[in-house]
């Protein structure tokens, strides 16, 4: 078990989970997602010019490890953008994950959060993968969250309570002024997530060290 705090200042007890083994053999697909836009110039009636697609692409790697584990029995690791640990068969590889309890206290697992290829000696982290489950749904989840901490703080009067009085006796400029106040709130809260995150994946690497196995 190791103890983490939530965005709300509470603390959360989390169990880590280790499942360990040699690879032997690993399978990968790679799916490419494809976007794009074509943009038109009008040309008179009925007839558009051509100006130009926009296209942007990513990809997302899928890796079926299979391994056996201490016990001699076959395991799989299915892992999404682990490809940074190079895992190889023959490799020895650990791969963690949490299990805990989400805000509203059903029991959850987080995807895998860490792989070690204990023959590289060589650690990957992916600790963004605990949020959604063990704190909140997404970003909406967490702007939400922002909202309720600085709802009573001076920076939520002067950000948004001012302006929207100041709209309300102005109507003419009520949207810019409301969208105004909005963004910087927005820009305030997102900052201040990023921080927060910041301070708890060092909270996990600092606890997470004593479950790591040490190189082969």
């Amino acid at each position: 078990m190791i103890e983490l705090t939530s965005f709300d200042g509470h603390k959360k007890q989390v169990e880590v989970c280790s499942i360990s083994g040699k690879v032997i053999d690993v399978r990968r697909t790679v799916k490419t997602h494809i976007s794009g836009r074509s943009h038109a110039l009008a040309g008179g009636k009925n007839r558009y010019a051509h100006a130009g697609t926009s296209i942007k692409s990513s990809n997302t790697t899928h890796d079926e490890v299979y391994i056996v584990n201490e016990a001699g029995k076959e395991e799989v690791l299915r892992l999404t953008n682990f490809e940074e640990a190079n895992i190889r068969a023959g490799h020895h590889v650990q791969a963690l994950y949490f299990k805990g309890f989400s805000p509203k206290g059903d029991p959850t697992t987080t995807p895998y959060i860490l792989i070690n290829n204990r023959s590289l000696d060589k650690v990957v982290k992916k600790y963004d993968e605990i949020i959604e489950p063990l704190f909140k749904t997404g970003l909406i989840g967490l702007m939400k969250l922002q909202f309720n901490q600085i709802s009573s703080s001076v920076v939520f009067v002067a950000l948004v309570i001012i302006p929207l009085i100041i709209a309300l006796f102005t109507a003419l400029i009520f949207t810019p002024v409301f969208a105004a106040g909005y963004l910087i709130w927005w820009m305030y809260a997102s900052r201040n997530i990023n921080k927060q995150a910041e301070e708890l994946f060092g909270e996990i690497d600092l606890q997470i060290k004593q479950y790591l196995l040490p190189p082969t």
